[in-house]
C-alpha cells in the first residue's frame, strides 16, 4: 500500500514476523481508524517493517492506543519522537548522532535509559551487528551524561528506516507489552 503521507507525518514504526504483516496491519488499523479515519500503513517489503502515518494522531497517543490493546502479531512498537536523516559511515559519524541523541533524551528530562538499536542499511552504514552497534551508542551516550541501563523504566528506541534514523522514547517502562497484559488481567 502507497501512502501519501509526508514524513513528517510519520509517526509510528512497528515490526513483526513476514508471514505475519497481513495481520499486524488490520491490527494496528483496527486500533487507529476510530481515531484517524484516513490513517495509512506502509510495508516495507524488504524488511517487516511497518510505517503508520497520520496527520491526526501524536507519536506518544498512537504508542498508547497500540499497547492499550497489546497486539497478537506486531511485535516492536516504536513512536518516531525524532527523526535523524544523515548517513552514517564511519565511528566519527556515530559520534556525531550520539550527541544528538543525547541533548534529545536531556530535553525530555530523562537522565536513564535502556537502549536497543536496530540498523537495516538504510542510513546505518557501518560494519557492526545490532549489538555491537547499541553497545557503541550505549558507551557514547553514558560518558555524556545519560546512564544505560537494562532495568531503566525509559527505553530508547533507535530505528534504522528508509525515512531516516527513527529515535523512540518510550517513558514509565509503557514498552514492555507483558506489563500492559497482565495490567488488563489485574495481576
Amino acid at each position: 500500500m502507497q501512502c501519501e503521507k509526508g514524513v513528517e507525518n510519520l509517526v509510528l514504526l512497528a515490526t513483526c514476523k513476514p508471514w505475519s504483516v497481513p495481520r499486524a496491519i488490520e491490527e494496528l488499523g483496527d486500533a487507529l481508524y476510530a481515531y484517524d479515519r484516513e490513517v495509512c500503513i506502509e510495508v516495507d517489503e524488504a524488511y517487516p517493517l511497518l510505517y503508520v502515518y497520520s496527520s491526526l494522531l501524536k507519536p506518544g497517543r498512537v504508542f498508547a492506543l497500540i499497547v492499550q490493546e497489546p497486539p497478537a502479531y506486531v511485535e516492536r512498537i516504536i513512536p518516531v519522537d525524532m527523526i535523524y536523516d544523515t548517513i552514517i559511515s564511519n565511528e566519527n559519524d556515530i559520534e556525531v548522532f550520539a550527541t544528538k541523541v543525547t541533548e534529545f533524551v536531556k530535553a525530555k528530562g530523562i537522565d536513564s535509559v535502556n537502549l536497543e538499536a536496530k540498523k537495516r542499511n538504510y542510513y546505518i552504514k557501518i560494519s557492526r551487528d545490532n549489538k555491537s552497534l547499541t553497545n557503541l551508542i550505549s558507551k557514547i551516550i553514558a560518558s555524556k551524561g545519560i546512564q544505560v541501563l537494562r532495568r531503566s523504566s525509559n527505553a530508547l528506541r533507535i530505528e534504522d528506516s528508509k525515512h531516516g534514523i527513527v529515535i523512540g522514547l518510550i517513558t514509565g517502562g509503557s514498552d514492555r507489552l507483558r506489563y500492559w497484559r497482565l495490567k488488563r488481567l489485574n495481576t
